[in-house]
């Protein structure tokens, strides 16, 4: 009978830490906030929110090349992220 005590606690932990939304990997949007903000307004990104991917590649990669703490697979994310935003967008434009 303890075995089925210890069974249920088990898929219980697993099913509340998949429901928690856990760790997992920062969003483009999460990504976007944070390192971007870190030197800049999010006001000079919202300017600039009208440009295409070309643009936004370049200037995520010039970043980088200045020291910002971002992997390539994080750089894609902010890339496709800011790419798909429309000028006014929040939370960048708020």
């Amino acid at each position: 009978m303890s075995r089925v005590y210890f069974l249920f606690a088990v898929v219980a932990l697993f099913i509340f830490i998949g429901c928690s939304g856990g760790e997992g990997s920062p969003s483009g949007k999460d990504l976007t906030l944070k390192k971007c903000n870190q030197c800049h307004s999010h006001m000079i990104t919202c300017s600039s929110l009208d440009e295409g991917k070309e643009y936004w590649e370049g200037t995520v990669r010039r970043m980088a090349e200045k020291d910002m703490d971002i992997s390539k697979q994080e750089q894609s994310l902010v890339v496709d992220y800011l790419n798909n935003l429309s000028p006014g967008s929040e939370p960048i434009c708020n």
